[in-house]
Parts: C-alpha cells; structure tokens; sequence
C-alpha cells in the first residue's frame, strides 16, 4: 500500500473483490480496513444474488448474473461478463472477480488522465475520489428477485438486506475523469423536463452568483437529446435531456450583486458535467 508505482498518486491502492459468499460482510483480504472491497451488481442495478455486502464492503460494480441471462433466453450469457478463461480463450462469467476489475480498471483510467493533466494526488485523496464518483445503488435495494441456487433450483432474494451494504454506490467512469479534472458533476433525469438549482453546487449555495448564460455545444445537446437550447428562469436552467450521456457545459454568473449606479457583480465562468442516466442501461454499457 505504501509503494508508490504512478507519479500521479503517492501510494498504492489495494482493490479486491467482497467475496461471492451471499454473506453480510467482506471477505478477506479486501475485508482489510485500508484495501477497496467491491461488491458485484446485476445488470438490472439489483444486487447480484451471490455478492457478500455489508460491513468491509466500499463500491459496487458489474459482476453480472447468469439468472438474468436466462430469463432474457439469452445463450450467450450476456446478462454476464466477458472475460478471458482457459485455453487462452473468452467467455462469459459471473461474480466479485469479474466486478473488482471494473473497479481496478476506471481507477486506472482516471491516473491515467491524472498524468495527462500533470496532477497528483495523496493516496487518500484518490481513494476518496474513486469512492465518491458513484450513482446511487441503494434505490435498486427493494423488492425481491429470484435466482438460481447451486442445486440448480429457484429461490427468492429479499433485496432489502443489501440497502446501505454495497458501498458507496456503482462505480461512474465518467465522474472519475470529470473529479480528476475538478468539474463538478451534476445528475439530470433523461426523459422529462428538468429544473436545475444550481446554488447547491456553487459554494455552499451562494445566492450572490446569478446565471447570464449556459453554453452547451451542437454536438453535445445531440449527444443528450436536447432539442432546444436550456433556458434560464428565476436563476435556474431548465432542460430536457431525451438520451442517456455525459457533456461538459460552461455556464457565466455574476458574482455579486449590483446597484442602481451601473456597478455589476464580476463576471466568471464554471464547467460542470451534465450527465444523464436512465434506470436501465441502454448506452452501451452498465458504467
């Protein structure tokens, strides 16, 4: 943990999967109070069936769910994860081990950009980062589902058990990228309109910055579905994302207030990330 093996973070970081147990805790090693335990979710966001959860347990990410695969009839076992097995060879997989590398492989990714940018960061601030670039698991945590046992017959799962025990929620790339560059991310519901209050990300709410302007490219609104240029009313943007993406967009405030002799607040300009995400996974993939 202490071997420091990229410029961009001071230490190492130790991530293991949670163990494939259906028990309320981590397993060993990733039970460790400083390595990064990941639990395993389905593709439908549930909890996979087979995943320890609970105490020792830090993030959640894919692990796939071969019940799911059947349900769908699908024989390839898509509702699983491709991976490599022996003979050199691929196959679809489930379980901890297939969710700890999605874990592994953002926190990568986001070094890799860290070096990019030239920054660097102490190893509990990446930690922290990593941990904290997430989507909301718990929501999913209700309900029952039903799985294959080891004997190959039905049983039911009560979801509720897992709510607050899969870590901090499942893993975001994107959000990983954007804390990495420091842009603050901001969630949007696809599908209907939506009003923005941006005070909650601005400074602890300062009502002193007034929105002038929302700037968003031509490619962007497309990447979202947005049809018509945001607007901004009563210091709030409305907008209508259509599509599940990503995009960063520079919005102009005053800040400050100004008086009746022409003096204004002074003028900045902030990027934030827009990004839209639908229940289920329908752009191209569950990260």
């Amino acid at each position: 943990m202490a071997k420091q093996n990229c410029a961009a973070v001071s230490g190492g970081l130790a991530i293991f999967a949670a163990g494939n147990d259906m028990t309320g805790m981590s397993s060993y090693p990733g039970a460790y109070r400083d390595y990064i335990s990941v639990t395993a979710m389905s593709c439908d966001y549930t909890p996979a069936y087979y995943t320890n959860y609970g105490p020792g347990c830090n993030i959640a990410a894919p692990g796939g769910d071969a019940y799911q695969s059947y349900l769908e009839n699908i024989n390839t076992g898509a509702s699983e994860v491709l991976s490599t097995v022996n003979g050199g060879k691929y196959g679809y997989m489930q379980g901890t081990s297939m969710a700890c590398p999605h874990v592994s492989g953002v926190a990568a990714l986001g070094l890799s950009y860290a070096l990019q940018l030239g920054k660097t960061f102490t190893q509990n601030e990446f930690t922290t980062l990593l941990l904290t670039s997430v989507n909301d698991i718990n929501q999913y945590c209700t309900g029952t589902k039903q799985y294959f046992t080891d004997k190959g017959s039905l049983a039911t799962l009560d979801l509720s058990q897992y709510k607050k025990g899969m870590g901090t929620g499942y893993i975001d790339a994107y959000q990983v990228l954007m804390n990495v560059r420091g842009i603050t991310c901001i969630p949007i519901p696809v599908g209907s309109q939506y009003t923005l209050n941006l005070q909650p990300y601005l400074g602890g709410g300062n009502l002193d910055l007034k929105i002038t302007e929302i700037s968003i490219s031509a490619e962007d609104m497309n990447r979202l579905g947005i049809s018509a240029n945001p607007t901004i009313f009563a210091n709030q943007i409305i907008l209508k994302c259509t599509k599940p993406g990503s995009a960063v967009v520079r919005i102009k405030l005053l800040a400050g207030n100004g008086n009746n002799s022409g003096m204004n607040g002074m003028p900045i300009t902030k990027e934030f990330a827009f990004i839209a995400r639908e229940v289920h996974s329908q752009n191209g993939g569950w990260l």
